[in-house]
């Protein structure tokens, strides 16, 4: 069975709370490190560029779901969230 990484089911809208769910995938990823080589990125199924945003900025995790869900880059949905607050 292959289970969907966390980001895909948070695009999906299986994931109802990212913020509190993704507690669960910490738990989860390191309880299985010694079994699934992945890093952590790989196993949360982000990319690098949204890992580096997300690990410099933590808050962002909506933007990425966004960003996602949009099928775009994540500095985009940053940008655009960033000109309609200053509009």
């Amino acid at each position: 069975m292959n289970k969907l990484n966390f980001i895909d089911r948070c695009v999906n809208g299986t994931v109802k709370d990212p913020i509190k769910e993704m507690g669960r995938e910490v738990i989860e990823w390191m309880q299985r490190r010694t079994d699934d080589k992945r890093t952590y990125r790989e196993f949360l199924g982000m990319t690098p560029a949204e890992y580096k945003k997300w690990y410099s900025r933590s808050d962002s995790l909506a933007e990425i779901i966004k960003a996602r869900q949009l099928d775009v880059k994540v500095q985009e949905v940053l940008n655009f969230a960033t000109r309609s607050i200053g509009a």
